[in-house]
């Protein structure tokens, strides 16, 4: 195992330490043999670990990779180990054939993807020269069967990348592409799978003299409602798909059937002075200059392709927007110290489209917004933007919480500019940063001895927006951007002791309302309650003929639902040999979601919630109640 462990420290950084993209994007499918998913599974848990960490407000440099190592070992170990040894239970087999002919698709890979947020996320096989195939260890559960190679409509395809955070997969879609089936993770089971031909588009990309634009970048952008985002096709080929040939051609293949966008850009390096490395934007794709058939530099004014599923639509052609380009550069300064501030990252986004078009995600591996870093003197330059409109989004320095009490902190800021027709030099000031602040009491007795508090804005995937700890049962949440935020906390060891009886501001009730933060506001008097008077629920799983079910993960929700939406409400245990466990946490009525055999404890998203709770078994408790409860193994799926 220690190859493992140097192969994890090696490409931490590669997988996510830095990154804004899923972290099952990264192990979608970069690791085939089960020793390389040993691999994946050891990074995947380190850097969840290193995610966790950062969120509670702590600094990671105190988080030794010796450390993060031994825990992430740990945590393979005793659950990825489950998740193989508890996970052997059926064995999906069949065959794939064309959705048109029924003629057998040999030597193409084939996805299993659960359709739920607790399941595997995806299992991999490839067919033989029959068109064969068998999946091994698959628990329990709800699937989607399709292929995942060049030319098919993918479920890799169905990936949300937008900022929204209300889906992962978009489910309704895929149902109509993929065959879904329920695997009961004792007896196996065959299917025969109908491969799908996608829509494609063709296209040249030139320049206004009629040359060929090779090696360009070429990006799609799926409508979905009044927003568009980027689409992903099969992930082993698509960076190299995304690309023009020799002769300007492009061909984007395995596309379902919908409304999109093409465009390319040129091979652009926007970032100087203190460039961000981890910005991919600043090497490749970039947004700003690119051009949407058929000539355009705004995505709203491109020309949309409608294709159907197996289509092919050629001609979608791109006369790249022949203009100057110039710099754009600048300093970042105190508004009321006049100061310069250092290690500030600034953005930029055209403003037309900033509201319709996902900045998540632009081209394969790339960011919508190239950004750069200031300097010691707070200057920063971005060069070979185009002329247009656009929205300088700066953020001040990262690492507040570990200021000393007193220094001077910064709000972001976002400011209007436009360029055209010459270089532009703009000095931009940062007020005041927003803060939320407050008192957290025990009703009796001392505090827990470590206490994390983060903000997380409604509707985004972006994780805790802000977060500090609580020293002394006073708190200060600095840096809190514009937004309608929930909180978040963490009592870490002390978790099973307390339980956050009330979170009001202003007799607004936090625990149901969200919290809304506006440009350099100043939020006082938030008051957080902790009881001791933790409720026990001793429940018990047993089967339809009485006898007891072990090894079973159960998640508790509130059942209220204003509350679905704040995760770390839910609670979780796993039965042991005689189908017994207990739960700790605040009183309350709770809705019991049993998990199928061999998949361990999962926080639900608030749309599967939604989608149960009406048949979900309920138990509930008052204040210091323990209680035991019968429950009848009746697993979600």
């Amino acid at each position: 195992m220690s190859s493992d462990l140097s192969y994890c420290a090696r490409n931490l950084g590669s997988y996510g330490w830095t990154s804004d993209l899923p972290l099952d994007v990264y192990f979608l499918d970069t690791f085939m043999s089960s020793a390389e998913r040993t691999r994946a599974l050891v990074i995947k848990h380190t850097v969840q670990i290193i995610q966790e960490y950062k969120s509670c407000g702590l600094a990671t440099g105190t988080l030794t990779m010796r450390k993060v190592l031994f825990i992430s070992m740990f945590l393979v170990v005793s659950l990825g180990g489950a998740i193989v040894a508890c996970a052997q239970r059926s064995t999906i087999y069949g065959r794939v054939v064309l959705d048109d002919t029924d003629l057998p698709v040999s030597r193409v890979r084939i996805m299993l993807r659960s359709a739920t947020s607790f399941g595997p996320e995806q299992l991999i096989s490839t067919t033989n020269a029959r068109g064969e195939f068998r999946i091994g260890g698959v628990p329990a559960g709800r699937y989607f069967i399709g292929v995942d190679s060049s030319g098919f409509v993918s479920p890799v395809s169905f990936l949300n990348n937008d900022e929204s955070k209300h889906t992962l997969f978009y489910v309704d879609e895929m149902r109509e592409y993929f065959e879904e089936m329920e695997v009961d993770g004792k007896t196996d089971k065959q299917v025969l799978v109908h491969a799908r031909r996608g829509a494609v588009i063709t296209g040249n990309v030139r320049y206004t003299n009629g040359e060929p634009a090779i090696d360009h970048p070429v990006t799609v952008l799926r409508r979905r409602g009044n927003r568009y985002s980027m689409f992903w096709i099969n992930v082993n080929t698509m960076q190299a798909a995304l690309v023009t040939d020799d002769r300007g051609m492009f061909r984007i293949m395995g596309l379902p059937a919908g409304e999109y966008i093409i465009g390319a850009t040129p091979m652009i390096e926007h970032g100087e002075l203190v460039k961000d490395e981890s910005l991919e934007a600043n090497m490749i794709g970039s947004s700003l200059a690119m051009t949407f058939h058929p000539s355009t530099v705004l995505a709203t004014q491109a020309t949309p392709i409608r294709v159907r599923a197996g289509e092919e639509r050629a001609g979608v052609d791109i006369t790249l927007a022949d203009g100057e380009r110039h710099k754009l550069s600048g300093a970042v300064r105190g508004r009321d110290d006049r100061r310069p501030i250092a290690n500030a990252m600034v953005r930029l986004v055209r403003k037309e489209t900033n509201e319709l078009v996902s900045r998540a995600l632009f081209w394969p591996y790339s960011e919508g917004m190239p950004g750069v870093k200031t300097d010691a003197l707070g200057r920063w330059r971005l060069a070979q933007v185009p002329d247009g409109n656009y929205i300088i989004i700066v953020q001040p320095p990262s690492g507040y919480n570990d200021l000393p009490p007193g220094a001077k902190r910064y709000g972001a800021k976002q400011q209007e500019i436009e360029v055209s027709g010459g270089d532009v030099n703009v000095v931009i000031e940062l007020g005041d940063d927003a803060k939320v602040s407050g008192t957290v009491i025990v009703e009796s007795g001392p505090l827990p001895r470590s206490i994390y508090l983060g903000l997380e804005r409604e509707g985004l995937n972006e994780g805790v927006a802000a977060s500090a700890v609580v020293e002394r049962g006073k708190f200060t949440i600095r840096n809190v951007p514009a937004g309608k935020m929930y909180f978040f906390i963490n009592l870490g060891e002390d978790i099973q002791h307390f339980y956050i009886k009330s979170l009001t501001w202003k007799g607004k009730d936090l625990l149901r309302e969200l919290l809304e933060v506006g440009v350099e506001t100043d939020i006082e008097g938030v008051e957080i309650v902790l009881s001791r008077l933790v409720a026990h629920f001793d429940i018990r799983v047993r089967n339809a003929r009485g006898e007891p079910v072990r090894d079973v993960s159960l998640t508790l929700v509130p059942s209220d639902p204003a509350r679905w939406i704040r995760q770390e409400t839910q609670l979780f245990e796993t039965t042991d040999s005689n189908g017994r466990c207990t739960i700790v946490g605040a009183p309350g009525e709770y809705l019991v979601f049993i998990l199928p055999a061999g998949v361990q404890s999962s926080t639900l998203q608030k749309k599967e919630i939604e989608e149960r709770a009406a048949e979900a078994q309920r138990v509930s408790l008052k204040q210091g109640e323990r209680r035991t409860f019968e429950l009848l193994m009746r697993p979600i799926n």
